[in-house]
């Protein structure tokens, strides 16, 4: 794709027709605002996990699945989750998620992993979902 991609700014006629998109916004006048001071310890509890489509230095792509154009994380994410079940743990997603990937990689030159984490108070062994 870096024929493709220069300096942030995707050259979307030399990429109609590629099979796989990169998908990301562009912010031209976005600047980092620096942190604020925090204002003593915080009292909130809570077990966060994040998913991502994939790792910064990666895109995160579409391609024709099931002879559709879909998200290559929303296809793996719902497969796997469809797979295991709601009831399974996050790192049981996570696992199944990367198995999927490893598959679609065998099929597309597919440069995009799934990534999670989560906070000190939770755990990949918590139900993704809590019922």
């Amino acid at each position: 794709l870096t024929e493709y991609v220069g300096r942030g700014r995707v050259d979307y006629e030399k990429l109609r027709g590629h099979p796989v998109l990169p998908r990301f916004f562009e912010l031209p006048n976005w600047q980092v605002q620096p942190l604020q001071p925090l204002r003593g310890a915080s009292a909130l509890r809570c077990q966060a996990v994040h998913w991502s489509a994939c790792a910064n230095q990666q895109f995160c792509v579409e391609l024709p699945i099931d002879e559709k154009p879909r998200g290559v994380f929303t296809y793996i994410f719902i497969s796997s989750l469809l797979k295991v079940g709601v009831q399974a743990s996050s790192g049981q997603l996570l696992h199944e998620a990367q198995d999927l990937t490893a598959q679609l990689k065998g099929r597309w030159r597919l440069q995009q992993d799934v990534q999670f984490a989560h906070s000190r108070s939770s755990s990949e062994h918590q139900p993704f979902l809590r019922l």
